[in-house]
């Protein structure tokens, strides 16, 4: 029996829902999949006191979702920020036990209508929602050979051959390493750095200018990316949207595998919709 909670629930909610789904005598286990989804939501955000979601685990630091939702073929888990809606919650758990395992991937393509009806009816204001698969690399992948690449690990000492193509990453080399990067006469033309750093794991960044896409460019900086992840003693990670097909066919030449379907529900800022 595989059995997971939910995180952000009050006590009692906790409580409620352990004594009615987990006898004391059951063991839970946990397969290579249920350990990449519990490390890809830690690495993903800042975790808070009973792993509730406190912000976006980025350099700025920017606002949690008021839930992320994972989902494996044996089970779904959610986390939600601190002391969360009654409202919210009941309509997770509503969703939550109308599916049994196995679970299909290809279905979880966005939240359901009632979770999103209850946050817009919480917060007074349509949530936005980014949904996809979420990816771990296999123990023996490999960089694949690209001939007439010129492909590096980058330090801080490389900021000045990212300004032109990537200055979001050259303001911020240092805090992404290890960063990998595809040259093209001393010009970064496709990187993959760390978008998120725990000291456990990090998740892959992946971006290719645009005339040179269609190259291998992408899946040849990410392959050694990982490699240099692995070296440093942490775990790479993959993650995409349902709508970028590109950055799913990396993950495919890469041998990687689709552990989880993901989604996050943001409350946007009030500010910005007036």
């Amino acid at each position: 029996m595989l059995l997971l909670t939910p995180t952000g629930a009050s006590r009692e909610e906790h409580d409620a829902h352990l004594s009615h789904h987990q006898p004391r005598s059951v063991l839970t286990v946990r397969t290579l999949d249920d350990e990449a989804a519990l490390l890809q939501a830690s690495t993903l955000f800042i975790l808070g006191p009973g792993h509730t979601l406190e912000a976006v685990n980025d350099i700025s630091r920017p606002a949690a979702p008021r839930c992320f939702i994972s989902v494996r073929p044996t089970h779904l888990r959610y986390w939600t920020t601190a002391q969360p809606a009654a409202e919210i919650v009941r309509a997770l758990e509503a969703w939550r036990s109308q599916h049994r395992p196995p679970l299909d991937l290809d279905t979880f393509t966005e939240p359901p209508a009632d979770v999103l009806a209850a946050v817009t009816k919480v917060h007074g204001i349509r949530p936005h929602v980014y949904c996809g698969p979420a990816y771990r690399f296999p123990a023996d992948s490999q960089a694949p050979p690209l001939e007439h690449a010129d492909i590096r690990l980058c330090s801080p000492a490389d900021e000045g051959r990212f300004r032109a193509s990537f200055p979001g990453i050259a303001a911020t080399l240092t805090a992404r390493e290890p960063v990998v990067a595809a040259f093209e006469k001393e010009r970064a033309v496709a990187i993959c750095s760390a978008s998120r750093i725990t000291p456990q794991a990090c998740e892959a960044g992946v971006e290719t200018l645009p005339d040179h896409r269609g190259r291998g460019l992408a899946t040849a900086v990410t392959a050694r990316w990982a490699e240099h992840v692995r070296a440093s003693g942490r775990t790479p990670l993959y993650s995409t949207s349902w709508d970028n097909t590109s950055s799913q066919a990396v993950a495919g030449r890469l041998g990687l595998i689709r552990y989880a379907a993901t989604m996050s529900i943001y409350v946007p800022d009030r500010a910005t919709h007036t």
